[in-house]
């Protein structure tokens, strides 16, 4: 099977498509989310925070100029050599360090970050219990006290009605309601001929069921709300208790 006859849902194809279109996003997302920007307002200089899905490392390179010790972890290697290369220039005293890895098995220690930010990822996992794991593991690695960021696509959209009417066709064998593929096209020399199409899988969330998978863990949510066509929360780690 070629990499582009891959499962639609499945991670090498998640791969492939963000290592081929990694120049071209990073040309289209160069700002940081505002709600990243309000999350940092509650952290200390010299926090340890994890950028989970970091990507193009617009995210991360907000939080380490402002004096945070970072971590980047994304699946692609397209997408971490373009962080690598922005972060150098662009925040050259920041303290970051990138590693590839997959959500739902984050590389780490336990309890060994002050924060966490995920945003713009949850919603590519393939699975309810994909899901579920990548915030499972959050949950480990971050210290207790710590606190998350998470954001994902609400499916209350508009915009996304047909993708959201075709989903079943489109994916066929494991879609879930609220599963949709959304192209990415890079344009080729010479007419359209020439352009690339690469699609890319999303997880469109109901409210409920963002709250339903919350709920499923073992954080306490400090904050909860929708903006900019993303459900939001701010997760705590519980503190230990001492008996």
């Amino acid at each position: 099977m070629s990499m582009q006859e891959q499962p639609a849902k499945s991670k090498k194809q998640m791969v492939h498509t963000y290592d081929s279109i990694a120049r071209h996003f990073d040309l289209t997302r160069y700002k940081p989310w505002p709600e990243t920007m309000k999350f940092a307002e509650r952290l200390k200089p010299g926090s340890l925070i994890l950028d989970l899905g970091c990507g193009n490392g617009r995210n991360l390179r907000h939080l380490t100029s402002k004096g945070m010790r970072g971590i980047g972890l994304d699946i692609s290697r397209g997408q971490l050599e373009i962080t690598r290369r922005r972060t150098l220039e662009e925040v050259p005293e920041a303290e970051f360090h990138l590693m590839g890895g997959d959500a739902e098995f984050i590389p780490l220690k336990d309890n060994e970050l002050d924060a966490i930010i995920f945003i713009a990822t949850l919603h590519h996992l393939p699975s309810q219990e994909a899901r579920l794991n990548s915030l499972k593991e959050i949950y480990r690695v971050l210290r207790p006290g710590g606190m998350c960021l998470v954001s994902a696509w609400a499916r209350e959209q508009e915009k996304f009605k047909k993708e959201l009417a075709d989903g079943q066709s489109a994916i066929g064998d494991g879609w879930e309601e609220g599963d949709i593929l959304l192209p990415w096209t890079l344009k080729g020399e010479g007419g359209v001929n020439n352009d690339k199409k690469f699609m890319r899988y999303y997880h469109l969330f109901s409210e409920k069921e963002f709250d339903d998978l919350l709920e499923n863990t073992e954080f306490k949510i400090l904050d909860r709300y929708i903006a900019c066509d993303n459900h939001y929360a701010v997760l705590k780690k519980i503190e230990y208790e001492i008996t």
